[in-house]
């Protein structure tokens, strides 16, 4: 399996994962400001919903390392900055809601695949 078959596997699987954990998928593979976000997710609360920008990383193996190690300080500005500009541009559709930076990290192996949410990994 190639590195960009292997990737939309990883997203999908990342949206079904965060589907199931009741997230509601507002967008995927939007571009904010030259920014890809791989997904925003609205997560209902009881403190009041909370919009997660998540950053899928997806290997399809971890012998090298967890796919959250992976992750650049460069990437996580990025996001941050793509956040920050959706949150702005959405102001109406998601009044009152938090903003938080999430990290879905997903293996692919040939029996199975595995993800978990880690929330506010920025």
């Amino acid at each position: 399996m190639g590195s960009v078959e292997t990737g939309r596997l990883g997203e999908d699987a990342a949206c079904e994962l965060l589907t199931r954990l009741g997230y509601r998928i507002l967008e995927r593979n939007r571009v904010v400001d030259g920014v890809e976000v791989d997904v925003i997710a609205l997560e209902p609360g009881r403190r009041g919903d909370t919009v997660a920008f998540c950053e899928v990383k997806t290997r399809s193996t971890t012998e090298f390392g967890l796919p959250s190690e992976f992750l650049g300080p460069e990437q996580s500005a990025r996001l941050r900055r793509a956040a920050g500009a959706w949150m702005r541009r959405h102001a109406r559709r998601v009044r009152g809601a938090r903003c938080r930076l999430d990290l879905v990290e997903i293996v692919v192996t040939d029996t199975e695949v595995r993800g978990r949410v880690l929330k506010d990994a920025f």
